[in-house]
């Protein structure tokens, strides 16, 4: 601990006045704990969460140590963006609603791609973010795409994709998560990585 703080301390004393916290590759994680769906929440060992590279049994150790982080660099003037990839869904959610998963070429669904038009998976991003931005006071968000090894291909994808004028599922999820994140209150910057 003290260690990220005399790091920290030192960037924001050189100069540098904007970090993104890098969750599931680092150990700085900002996860969220799931109060608007507490149906993904689990005590399982091996139950974890995609979106912060978090396990759910440590999901309060890190998002206490998230906030302490965080604060830590705002009370020295610096700006806080956080790294959330797109795509990922906790392994609980694939679980719970299997159907809202991304059909697999031989049958079944997956249990790592979600289908990006299922209601199911619109009310996850909804509730994730919700409480994202209600956890933690950061002034930006980078959205990255984490395929997990590819996209969904259902007809509802691909008839909104026709529709689209991006001609992305992606790019059509990017769109779709920045309009969510103004109409419940997010100010802060969004980038696309």
């Amino acid at each position: 601990e003290e260690e990220w703080k005399r790091t920290l301390d030192n960037l924001a004393m050189s100069g540098m006045n904007y970090f993104a916290c890098l969750g599931m590759w680092g150990n700085w994680k900002m996860p969220v704990s799931y109060s608007y769906m507490p149906e993904l929440r689990s005590s399982a060992p091996d139950a974890y969460d995609e979106s912060s590279g978090a396990k759910f049994t440590e999901i309060a150790q890190h998002r206490e140590r998230g906030l302490r982080l965080t604060h830590f660099l705002q009370d020295r003037g610096a700006k806080v963006w956080l790294w959330v990839p797109m795509g990922c869904v906790p392994t609980t959610f694939a679980q719970r609603f299997p159907q809202a998963m991304a059909p697999r070429s031989g049958g079944g669904h997956s249990d790592k791609i979600p289908c990006f038009t299922h209601p199911d998976y619109r009310h996850y991003t909804e509730a994730f973010f919700r409480e994202l931005i209600e956890t933690y006071p950061v002034q930006g968000l980078v959205l990255i795409r984490d395929d997990n090894g590819g996209l969904c291909t259902c007809e509802r994808c691909g008839a909104r994709v026709a529709a689209s004028r991006t001609k992305s599922i992606a790019w059509e999820e990017y769109l779709g998560i920045y309009q969510l994140l103004r109409r419940i209150g997010f100010k802060g910057d969004i980038a696309v990585y």
